[in-house]
């Protein structure tokens, strides 16, 4: 758990570097439909890849985006 925990800051951190490159007109523009049935924002969809290329397959994956991720893990980020 300790492991996943580290994996997590290490994913937030990644996100705040990612999304201080971008342009700020482009955050809210809708860029998919996820999997929920809600409109999928630029911002959401920055923040959800730089996630998932930091916690990879450590852990089981609920996304509003993309859906449920069954890595075989026991616990879903």
């Amino acid at each position: 758990m300790d492991e996943l925990i580290e994996r997590a800051h290490e994913a937030v951190d990644a996100i705040d570097r990612r999304v201080k490159q971008e342009r700020r007109e482009h955050f809210g523009k809708e860029v998919a439909m996820g999997a929920d049935g809600t409109p999928t924002a630029h911002i959401d969809k920055i923040a959800e890849e730089v996630a998932l290329e930091v916690i990879g397959k450590e852990a089981n994956i609920l996304s509003e985006e993309i859906g449920y991720i069954d890595n075989g893990k026991e616990y879903t980020v």
